[in-house]
């Protein structure tokens, strides 16, 4: 042997042994039926999860010693015949004693015969750190992904409102110009003296006007309350109020739109005051919105029921009318910002789909319920339950 050569051995054996002292390596030989016949210093402390004695390893079944390779003979059979360079196991984890994961990579490989030593070598390499870096990067990547995810849904949802809120605004115009054509029209009428003025057909145009006006309020009133909705600063002033009387005043705001399309109401209310605790402004738009939808989808005249009753220390308030009525899947939808079914897009009735939207957040605004029934072609029931007032302890009675 040259010194060239022998400088080359030593050389490489100093890396293995600084390698090894380092407890980043150890090695055990194998058998060509896979026992083990020797084994590192550091192989028992290093390669298994509860470290044993030599005595324990050697000679035992490689599997019987490390689990994982459960399995892997035939894998195992191909590096020994030469059919495979390698087999290994990459990044195996093990928990520590202290919760921490230690990584290992096991690598077999056929030992050389030129060498004198027969089977296989059995590499245990320690690449915790690498294999934290990578658990981590994985994480990362997930987290990453998952935040993408959310952000394309945020962004879709963004997108969704959008044009949902296009809609809306071009449908809430629509809403605001048929009161306001009416107003312009009657008004006009008046100025142009085509009726004697202090006339009762100049009385009504005018009352025409007042109702038109009423009406375009509370339409303003809704698209307020929204961003009030939206950004969680809806805000009630509550005081006992009498559902009966605020029925009918909101009755009142559609004389014209009734007496034009014959449509009928019919009353059918409690004989006594229906007092409730409540916000009698946003109490009224419940009504009005409930009432305006039933005259809005109505096919021709019809008939509109106005009920109430007290049971159980509730206010019961039902608006029913005679019109197309709805389908399931219409009712499962019915009270969704800015829903409106594709029967109601289709048809000329034209609408923002916030009103039964605003009915439901101002029922449960104040701790009441809605609901609706309906069957297709037999006309739709809207029910409102309210905790009545008791006036003994100045608050709404127990429910």
């Amino acid at each position: 042997m040259t010194n060239s050569q022998d400088t080359t051995i030593r050389l490489a054996a100093c890396a293995a042994k600084t390698y090894h002292a380092h407890q980043r390596m150890a090695y055990a030989q194998l058998s060509p039926d896979l026992t083990i016949q020797q084994i590192s210093d550091n192989f028992a402390a290093m390669a298994l999860a509860t470290p044993q004695p030599e005595s324990d390893i050697v000679p035992q079944p490689l599997t019987d010693v490390l689990w994982e390779f459960v399995g892997a003979d035939e894998a195992l059979h191909d590096v020994w015949t030469g059919q495979a360079p390698f087999f290994r196991l990459a990044h195996v984890n093990r928990e520590q004693a202290d919760g921490t994961m230690q990584y290992l990579t096991f690598t077999v490989y056929r030992l050389e015969e030129e060498d004198n030593l027969d089977g296989l070598l059995l590499l245990v390499e320690d690449d915790t750190e690498y294999g934290r870096l990578h658990h981590q990067l994985v994480q990362d990547r997930n987290e990453l992904r998952l935040v993408q995810g959310k952000l394309a849904a945020a962004n879709q949802e963004l997108t969704r409102i959008d044009r949902m809120k296009s809609l809306f605004l071009s449908m809430a115009a629509h809403d605001l110009r048929t009161p306001l054509s009416a107003i312009q029209g009657y008004a006009e009428m008046l100025l142009l003296r085509i009726v004697e003025p202090g006339s009762a057909k100049s009385f009504q145009y005018l009352d025409i006007v007042q109702q038109q006006s009423a009406r375009l309020n509370q339409l303003i009133d809704d698209i307020v309350d929204l961003d009030l909705i939206e950004q969680g600063k809806l805000a009630l002033n509550l005081t006992p109020c009498d559902l009966n009387q605020l029925l009918q005043e909101a009755v009142g705001t559609f004389k014209f739109q009734l007496e034009r399309r014959n449509i009928t109401i019919q009353y059918d209310l409690a004989p006594e005051p229906v007092i409730v605790l409540a916000d009698s402004e946003k109490m009224l738009r419940v009504f009005f919105n409930l009432i305006g939808n039933a005259i809005k989808y109505m096919v021709g005249q019809g008939e509109i029921t106005l009920r109430s009753q007290q049971q159980d220390g509730h206010a019961f308030i039902a608006v029913a009318d005679t019109g197309p009525g709805m389908t399931a899947e219409q009712l499962d939808k019915l009270f969704i910002l800015y829903y409106r079914s594709a029967e109601a897009e289709n048809s000329p009735v034209k609408g923002s789909g916030l009103g039964l939207f605003i009915v439901k957040t101002m029922v449960e605004a104040h701790q009441g319920r809605v609901q609706a029934t309906s069957q297709h072609g037999k006309g739709s029931t809207f029910t409102i339950q309210l905790p009545l007032y008791s006036a003994e302890s100045g608050n709404q009675a127990e429910r």
